[in-house]
């Protein structure tokens, strides 16, 4: 398996955020996941197994999500200090996805 941006953050993602319907909305807007991977990623009861699905989801894409992802979490939980601290991590870890389109278009 191809190595992943975002498996360095992956247990603090599962463990300290809310990857919500807004963060699910966000996601299938810019064309990283689709709405039939947020069936999937629904159904479990918990918070900590739905981020887990989405994190698998991830990391399982042949092209790095790590930017967009990074984009959309600190979009959505500008409060959670937390999650802010985690996305400034995230910032500087240099990425490798620069270039990715949906459906010929640049994102």
């Amino acid at each position: 398996q191809k190595h992943h941006d975002l498996t360095g953050y992956y247990d603090e993602l599962l463990d300290n955020t809310v990857l919500d319907k807004m963060v699910l909305d966000n996601l299938i807007s810019r064309c990283i996941i689709m709405i039939e991977d947020r069936e999937e990623i629904i159904k479990p009861t918990t918070q900590r197994e739905r981020n887990k699905v989405l994190l698998d989801i991830l990391t399982e894409r042949p092209y790095s999500t790590f930017h967009l992802f990074r984009d959309v979490l600190q979009k959505s939980e500008p409060s959670n200090s937390c999650v802010q601290e985690l996305v400034k991590r995230m910032m500087r870890t240099k990425s490798r996805d620069e270039h990715i389109s949906c459906q010929g278009h640049e994102i």
